[in-house]
């Protein structure tokens, strides 16, 4: 028997791993788009309840600068472009019929969402992070102006750094956490076409 039979025979007896169960993998992606569903659900909340809040400190402070009003202006375009910008995910995370649909198309929808995902992730958040806290820094350049130097330095400091560890690391660590679980998700669903086109 020569190294060809032998390698044929080997590819023969091979033994492919089983496939997973489409039910169960099915109800793990419906999982993974509640989870993000959640999320998107729990922002708009809490961004709507921002604005709200804005425009209540707003009123209540009448301030005096035009800077004060240019930073709460750029801070609720950063929210409502966040919010515009997200509407597309959450109508296709919320369109009807899409447990019924073949596993190609759900893998397609799944893959469209993904890509939505990264486009508000990288894109939109990006421009909703440099906007917000530009806003932040002009507003709080009346109020700033009253405490004494120090002070207001150890104010923009704190800031500042909270703004860095928002950039670095959380939004670094949500994006991953999504990513991983979407793509855990999408290659199966993959894998599942894959095995049914052999």
């Amino acid at each position: 028997m020569n190294a060809d039979d032998k390698f044929q025979q080997l590819w023969r007896s091979k033994k492919t791993a089983p496939a997973p169960d489409i039910k169960a993998l099915l109800a793990k992606a419906a999982k993974v788009k509640g989870a993000v569903k959640r999320k998107l659900i729990l922002s708009y909340v809490l961004l709507t309840a921002t604005i709200i809040w804005i425009c209540c400190i707003v009123a209540w402070s009448h301030p005096k600068m035009i800077t004060t009003w240019i930073g709460v202006v750029l801070a609720i375009v950063a929210i409502l472009l966040y919010l515009a910008s997200s509407a597309g995910l959450i109508k296709q995370l919320f369109a009807k019929g899409q447990e019924e649909v073949p596993v190609q198309e759900y893998l397609q929808n799944m893959l469209q969402i993904r890509e939505k995902q990264r486009h508000l992730q990288r894109g939109i958040l990006n421009a909703y992070f440099i906007l917000l806290f530009s806003g932040l820094a002009l507003y709080m350049i009346e109020y700033a102006r009253r405490l004494p130097a120090t002070t207001a330095a150890l104010v923009y400091g704190a800031v500042t750094v909270w703004g860095l560890i928002n950039w670095f690391y959380f939004r670094k660590k949500a994006i991953a956490k999504q990513e991983q679980s979407l793509g855990a998700v999408i290659s199966k669903l993959e894998a599942v076409i894959a095995d049914t086109k052999n």
